[in-house]
């Protein structure tokens, strides 16, 4: 029993570095964008 809690705590850190993962990717993506629209419209 107590190797598949550490089984389960294992996977639930991995699930949680995933989605720290996606969330940094698409700030990211999102921080990308959002400085090409303001230099497009310095440029402007």
């Amino acid at each position: 029993g107590d190797e598949k809690a550490r089984r389960k705590k294992k996977k639930k850190q991995a699930d949680l570095l995933q989605l720290a993962m996606q969330a940094i990717s698409t700030f990211k993506a999102s921080r990308k964008r959002s400085c090409k629209e303001s230099s497009h419209h310095t440029s402007t």
